[in-house]
């Protein structure tokens, strides 16, 4: 811009622009980003050698901690920004790998001429290339934990099961081409919404302080205690389904897992009276033991509700860690299931006073 006609001079533009710790240029590569933030972690690196004596200096352990710790995040930050679909990564892992390895080389004190793979293996850092993949998918999987109400939400496309008005800037309403040629990484959240199996929700209800089914019926909700003694304990267990088959209006459910071949197999009894009533077997690929354990006590539970004058419900499992993440309000991978069993549970509750249930 010229400004000599009014006495200015003649201002030119800037190659980049710095703005809450990004820097843009002009076509939004990120080129001078990387390598502002390559040349901090170098330069950071090169500060942490006044960090230990002047004899020994830092132990290799310590150079890794350091870097991990206090050097990586910094080449990283806002990594976000430039790392998502269809855009050209040769040079942002070309200027990344060369940072860990002379960082590789400083905690090593190895050779210039060591190979960058060999020394990641000796000392287990992942490659630069998958651990920024890794991160990313921790960044798209955060978008699913947001309220509904949240913005990046409502620019998604909506679920099936969402009662939500179609946002006039969704994705949703973008055509075939139009989606092909944007590059933004709420295309990766968007395309990647099936993978993501929502196994937590930190605004359920049944978790809420003093609405959780311990704060409501812990009087009715108990756990056998298992000693020491194994032989003691499996007469106790004996005892415990006598009396409860000579009980029409007990509900005896016995539920054991398996894992053999990457296939989880769960299966479930349900006596009454001393008579086998119901018998469920569930096959599952691809799940750990203690979401099987949980899906065989919810069918089970499930079950039993619906009999006819049921009002006491035993669980025996070979996991009581498992039972207790039911009632569980911290956040866990199984919070869905514990969600599903609790609501179960308070409305057989609810039906009599009566009625209660027993690990």
């Amino acid at each position: 811009m010229d400004l000599t006609p009014i006495g200015g001079t003649i201002l030119c533009s800037n190659e980049s622009w710095q703005y809450l710790g990004f820097h843009f240029d002009r076509k939004l590569s990120f080129r001078y980003h990387i390598d502002f933030y390559s040349n901090k972690v170098i330069s950071t690196i090169k500060c942490m050698k006044m960090l230990g004596s002047s004899s020994r200096g830092l132990i290799p352990l310590q150079k890794w901690c350091l870097y991990k710790c206090c050097a990586l995040p910094i080449a990283l930050y806002s990594s976000q920004a430039w790392y998502y679909n269809k855009v050209p990564l040769n040079y942002p892992f070309k200027i990344l790998r060369k940072m860990q390895w002379r960082a590789a080389l400083w905690i090593t004190r190895a050779f210039q001429t060591s190979s960058s793979g060999g020394i990641e293996a000796i000392l287990g850092l992942i490659p630069i290339y998958l651990y920024i993949k890794k991160l990313y998918n921790h960044f798209l999987s955060r978008g699913y934990s947001l309220p509904h109400n949240h913005i990046i939400k409502s620019i998604l496309s909506p679920d099936e099961s969402s009662d939500h008005t179609l946002y006039s800037l969704s994705l949703d309403t973008l055509t075939f081409k139009q989606r092909s040629s944007l590059n933004s990484s709420l295309i990766n959240m968007d395309n990647k919404k099936n993978k993501f199996i929502a196994s937590f929700n930190p605004f359920n209800q049944e978790f809420s302080p003093g609405n959780r089914l311990i704060d409501s019926f812990s009087n009715i909700i108990s756990f056998y205690p298992q000693g020491k003694n194994v032989k003691n304990h499996i007469q106790n267990l004996d005892f415990l389904m006598l009396r409860a088959s000579s009980n029409s209006s007990t509900s005896l459910v016995i539920s054991n897992v398996s894992i053999k071949n990457n296939v989880t197999t769960s299966l479930s009894h349900i006596h009454i009276h001393n008579k086998p009533v119901i018998k469920m077997l569930h096959c599952t690929m691809n799940v750990t033991s203690t979401e099987a354990k949980l899906l065989a006590i919810h069918c089970s539970i499930n079950q039993s509700i619906g009999l006819h004058q049921i009002n006491k419900i035993i669980v025996i499992t070979d996991s009581l860690h498992a039972a207790k993440k039911i009632f569980e309000s911290s956040m866990h991978p199984y919070q869905i299931h514990s969600a599903v069993i609790s609501h179960e549970l308070r409305e057989f509750f609810m039906m009599s006073n009566d009625n209660h249930i027993k690990f």
